[in-house]
C-alpha cells in the first residue's frame, strides 16, 4: 500500500533558494534540513505526528556528502529528475537512488549512485542544471528519471491534442497519478479518432 498523502503542512520552502544557473529556477541550499507534516500515515511509515525529515548533503541534493571530484575507480551515475527522484514522502534509504545503488554495489564495488532530484524540477531545470554544473561532478552515466508532468506545457508541440490532454489533466478521474491520466487521456483520444 504504497501511497503519497497530499502534504498539509511543511518547512520545505525555508530550504529553496533562488538558482543562479540559467533555465534554472530554484534548488534547495545546502545542507538543508526540513520536514513535511502528511495527512495521514499509511502503514505507520512516518513519525507519530504523520512527519518526514529531510536533511540535504553539501550540494544541496538527497543523500550523504560527497565530493567534487569523482574518486579513482569509481562509476558515478547521476540521478537527475523532480519529486519521484528526490524521493518525496520516501525515507532516505527506501529512495530508488539508494535502491539503485545497493543493488549494484552487490556486483559493482565502486559504484556511486548520486541523488539530483529536486522537487518541482522539470526537464528544463534538469537540462541546465547538467549544461551549467552538473557536469563538473564527472559522470559517467546520467540516467534522467523521466515523469510525464516533467515536460512543461509551453514547450509541447502545437497538435490538435494538447488542448484535449490539458483538460483531461484538469479534471482527471485519476488524481493522483499522472501515467493512468495520461494513458486515459490516450486511449480516449484513439477512440475518438
Amino acid at each position: 500500500d504504497i501511497r503519497y498523502p497530499d502534504p498539509k503542512t511543511g518547512t520545505w520552502r525555508d530550504a529553496v533558494q533562488a538558482e543562479t544557473h540559467p533555465g534554472v529556477r530554484y534548488k534547495f541550499q545546502p545542507f538543508s534540513e526540513f520536514h513535511v507534516t502528511y495527512d495521514g500515515n499509511p502503514d505507520g511509515y512516518l513519525d507519530k505526528k504523520n512527519r518526514l525529515y529531510y536533511r540535504l548533503n553539501n550540494f544541496g541534493f538527497r543523500g550523504n556528502n560527497f565530493k567534487l571530484k569523482k574518486p579513482p575507480g569509481v562509476y558515478r551515475i547521476m540521478v537527475l529528475g523532480d519529486s519521484f527522484a528526490f524521493g518525496d514522502g520516501v525515507k532516505l534509504q527506501d529512495t530508488f537512488c539508494v535502491q539503485l545503488q545497493n543493488e549494484l554495489r552487490k556486483l559493482y564495488p565502486k559504484v556511486e549512485v548520486l541523488n539530483f532530484g529536486t522537487s518541482g524540477w522539470n526537464t528544463v531545470d534538469q537540462i541546465s542544471y547538467f549544461k551549467a554544473a552538473g557536469y563538473r561532478f564527472e559522470p559517467d552515466l546520467v540516467v534522467v528519471a523521466y515523469v510525464l508532468n516533467d515536460g512543461p506545457w509551453e514547450l509541447w508541440p502545437i497538435d490538435m491534442f494538447k488542448d484535449e490532454f490539458a483538460k483531461a489533466f484538469e479534471e482527471r478521474i485519476f488524481p493522483s497519478s499522472y501515467f493512468l491520466t495520461y494513458a486515459h487521456s490516450t486511449w480516449m483520444r484513439y477512440q475518438l479518432s
